[in-house]
């Protein structure tokens, strides 16, 4: 007795359709936690800039402003664009991904 399973090629192609339907909605979800992110990072760059205007326009010693500034915002606002520069890497990498995903699109 034959006990093998013969495929049957609707749900075949189902399945696939499926699978791919499925990466699809993961590579959307990993962009969106990316542009998430990059939004996240680029609002602390927003806040640091305004907090070290602040300083500027409330102290009255320039050369005592600079010093805060360069003290305290100037290493804050560097690593923030570091976090701006990776988290723009990673939307475009998730970008490319979704963006070859559907290109390729579903191959019957």
């Amino acid at each position: 007795m034959n006990t093998e399973k013969t495929l049957d090629p609707e749900n075949t192609w189902e399945q696939r359709y499926q699978e791919w339907e499925q990466r699809y909605q993961e590579l959307k979800d990993t962009y969106r936690q990316k542009q998430q992110e990059l939004n996240t990072v680029e609002a602390e760059y927003e806040h640091t800039m305004e907090e070290m205007e602040k300083v500027f326009e409330n102290t009255e010693d320039k050369k005592e402003a600079q010093k805060i500034a360069s003290e305290k915002w100037y290493p804050l606002m560097d690593e923030c664009l570091k976090k701006t520069k990776e988290a723009a890497d990673a939307l475009f990498e998730a970008s490319h991904n979704l963006n070859e995903h559907e290109k390729k699109g579903f191959e019957e």
